[in-house]
């Protein structure tokens, strides 16, 4: 429906409005008036970025934030995003869409690979039945990929005391049947005690927790034709200690406690086709040169993955959201890479740039990846010959807020190193960095553990990260050069540089369950010796492992030794291999073959659990 207004009112009004009519036009789309005015009234500390773009970015940033909204649906809405499970599909799917709607239309789901097998994480529960005294529900959990119950499952409790194989399991067969076993020490053959276990009729394994935290970890490679078929859980360590001290002083059979899980882990068929999620600012003048930033959108699913590394993902699909709506015009190509896979050993990223080698080599200037937590991005680091460039391309961001202080500092010879989706491109000599954090959240509380939840993410520090996160990637792709090439990486090693052995802190850089292998950490000495999550360590440089703390003890008794050559023997798919312990990185031409008590053991890259 619309109105005439008469003639003679239009010029009795007319000059009064006209003031507000110009003001109207001059204003940009998106942009507030105090924007433009300040925009005009100081210059931008950044002699990369003009000054509208500069404070329209700080004003979309820190005033029309969304990167709390992009968290809030990933963690409450979709949840956890376990790789190849459906919660992973749909975030995927989710994020691409949101980049489209920014008015992004190069967006792009990056197929990486696919497994065998999927999982989803059913409810669960577990309690106490009996005594009544003692009633009360239990906080537990179990690994990705592995068994659930059959239904709710009831029972008594049997503890085994000491190291326990599969004769202590035969000795005492008829208490197990039908019971939940507690057990600290299982060993020294852990599989096969547990099959011991599932023969003799126990309903389960019950395991203690560290301290007040339940981790989530998990061995993605499973077979469709062997999946795992026995539950082993881990209870929260001061009600492990409740039940086992009250089971102590049980006497009589007939009062003994009970207890009840019901734990629903689903097993999918394969192949479950997994994605990398990409959106493109497409660049101006020089549009085949790329800068790089993101995040990974995977998680584990013992909680719903907030700030590992959902506020990466929140804070990358903000950043691009900000220069959408800021209008901003990169000099280069600004691409925004959400990575899958990157708890299981930075495979989404691996695979991208093993893919696109030297595309990548040849275009892309630098990778910045936001991946510890929800503490503010504080600053950067780079080798003396990238450290100019870093200078100039971050001057001023001191002043995007001056709460939160933001400084450019040297950093080592090389970029070696990395325990994120950065690394992936480090070993092709591509500059890549991640982002110096501080605040008051403490990352380790949530890594991994049943509190990583949305409420541990701060909102002044994920609006300020994607802010500095956004005028980065622009100032970057606006350098009059390209980042120089790492040139300490040689370009032809398609292994990630060696973290040296240190023997004043040895590790074997591993994450374990009793005394089978969850995942590897990269660069470690069981990366370069082949060691691969699912393998069960047997011995170690000539001592029996029987339990996880037998590793420090014979690695620390090895170094005490001076580290004479040594080997590690394992278990891996039912067969005993052997291995021998390699303290740097495979050379060149040998990565391939064979050592000579490997027994058939092939080539395995490092898979990685972040530390």
């Amino acid at each position: 429906m619309t109105s005439q207004i008469p003639s003679s009112i239009v010029g009795r009004f007319l000059p009064a409005l006209l003031p507000l009519l110009l003001c109207l036009t001059q204003t940009l789309p998106g942009q507030s008036p105090s924007a433009r005015n300040e925009a005009k009234a100081r210059r931008s500390p950044n002699g990369l970025i003009d000054a509208e773009t500069w404070f329209r970015c700080i004003e979309e940033g820190k005033h029309h934030s969304q990167v709390m909204d992009h968290l809030d649906h990933l963690c409450n809405r979709i949840g956890p995003r376990l790789t190849a499970s459906d919660n992973y599909s749909i975030a995927t799917k989710w994020a691409a869409d949101r980049f489209r709607s920014f008015g992004m239309d190069r967006v792009h789901l990056d197929k990486w690979g696919s497994f065998p097998v999927g999982f989803n994480r059913g409810p669960s529960s577990g309690k106490i039945v009996a005594p009544a005294s003692m009633a009360r529900t239990l906080e537990f959990s179990t690994n990705a990929w592995s068994a659930g119950t059959k239904g709710r499952q009831e029972g008594p409790v049997l503890v085994l005391e000491g190291r326990v194989g599969p004769q202590q399991v035969q000795e005492r067969a008829k208490e197990v049947k039908g019971a939940w076993i507690f057990s600290k020490r299982i060993g020294p053959r852990s599989l096969q005690t547990m099959r011991a276990l599932q023969q003799a009729g126990a309903l389960g394994l019950v395991r203690s927790g560290g301290g007040k935290y339940l981790y989530s970890f998990g061995a993605y490679q499973q077979r469709w034709e062997r999946l795992p078929t026995f539950p082993v859980i881990t209870l929260l360590a001061r009600e492990y200690l409740d039940i086992t001290k009250a089971a102590e002083k049980i006497d009589d059979p007939k009062k003994q406690i009970r207890i009840a899980f019901d734990i629903r882990n689903y097993f999918k068929k394969g192949p479950i086709d997994v994605h990398n999620v990409i959106a493109e600012i497409p660049g101006t003048e020089k549009p085949d040169e790329v800068v790089i930033v993101g995040g990974h959108i995977d998680s584990w699913d013992g909680a719903t993955g907030a700030t590992d590394n959902g506020t990466g993902a929140s804070s990358t699909l903000e950043a691009a959201r900000i220069l959408m709506a800021s209008g901003a015009r990169p000099k280069r190509t600004i691409r925004f890479m959400l990575f899958g896979g990157e708890e299981q050993g930075l495979l989404g990223s691996r695979s991208y740039a093993q893919r696109n080698r030297k595309q990548l080599q040849a275009s892309v200037s630098g990778v910045f990846i936001h991946d510890m937590g929800t503490n503010y991005v504080s600053g950067i680091g780079g080798p003396p010959d990238i450290k100019p460039m870093l200078d100039q391309a971050f001057a001023g961001f001191d002043t995007i807020d001056t709460g939160f202080p933001f400084k450019v500092h040297k950093a080592a010879a090389s970029l070696a190193g990395g325990s994120s989706d950065h690394a992936s491109f480090l070993s092709l000599g591509i500059p890549g960095f991640f982002w110096n954090q501080k605040g008051r959240a403490v990352y380790q509380h949530g890594w991994h553990t049943q509190f990583d939840t949305y409420d541990l993410a701060i909102p002044e520090y994920q609006k300020q990260t994607a802010t500095v996160v956004a005028l980065g990637a622009l100032a970057v792709a606006n350098l009059p050069e390209m980042l120089p090439r790492w040139k300490a990486q040689p370009r032809t090693s398609r292994r990630l540089p060696p973290r040296p052995f240190d023997p004043k802190n040895p590790r074997l850089g591993v994450y374990v369950d009793g005394t089978r292998i969850l995942g590897v950490v990269p660069q470690s000495l069981a990366a370069v010796t082949g060691l691969r999550g699912g393998d069960e360590i047997q011995e170690l440089a000539g001592a029996k492992i029987e339990a996880q703390g037998d590793i420090a003890t014979a690695l620390g008794a090895w170094v005490g030794k001076g580290m004479p050559e040594a080997t590690v023997k394992f278990e891996r798919n039912n067969k005993v291999m052997v291995l021998p312990l390699r303290r740097s990185a495979v050379r060149k031409g040998a990565a391939g073959k064979k050592g000579a008590n490997e027994k058939g053991a092939k080539k395995v890259e490092p898979k990685r659990v972040k530390v």
